[in-house]
């Protein structure tokens, strides 16, 4: 949970987040001749707050030249873009990240199994499917998926 009562309006970027209870800040100068740049990453889970922390720091600083760019990557969307695409290889790739982010997202299991089939792995998509629900329980989609493969 962030909690943006405690910034200030000034030159450095004021942050106060609250964990537990417990305030702590930070601040970054933007302005400070000795950063070699001005490049920010925000990372965290799922519904941590960044996007609220982004639109903060935004109010915060005008933008007076150049440009400001958010990256906000949702692999799994990637893959099943991918998939969609029958880009069945890179839906692959961006599920297996994915999946290393966060294992228990049944969505990235299902778009590289589903991917395996397309490419007529259906024997490693089974595998696959067995493998997600002995780990971390069965999902409907996942059921319906490997039935299929029956």
């Amino acid at each position: 949970m962030l909690d943006f009562s405690k910034v200030q309006r000034n030159t450095a970027l004021q942050v106060a987040k609250g964990l537990k209870n417990e305030s702590k800040t930070f601040s970054i100068d933007l302005d400070d001749p000795t950063l070699s740049n001005s490049h920010i990453l925000v990372s965290g889970g799922s519904g941590t707050g960044k996007t609220t922390l982004l639109k903060s720091i935004f109010a915060e600083i005008p933008i007076k030249s150049g440009r400001a760019l958010v990256l906000d990557f949702n692999l799994k969307k990637i893959s099943k873009l991918y998939l969609k695409n029958s880009k069945y290889e890179k839906s692959i790739e961006w599920a297996k990240k994915a999946n290393n982010i966060n294992p228990e997202n049944y969505e990235s299991w299902y778009f590289f199994a589903k991917s395996l089939v397309k490419l007529g792995k259906r024997k490693k998509a089974e595998k696959i499917l067995k493998a997600y629900i002995e780990s971390y329980g069965t999902k409907p989609k996942i059921e319906n998926l490997l039935r299929s493969l029956k």
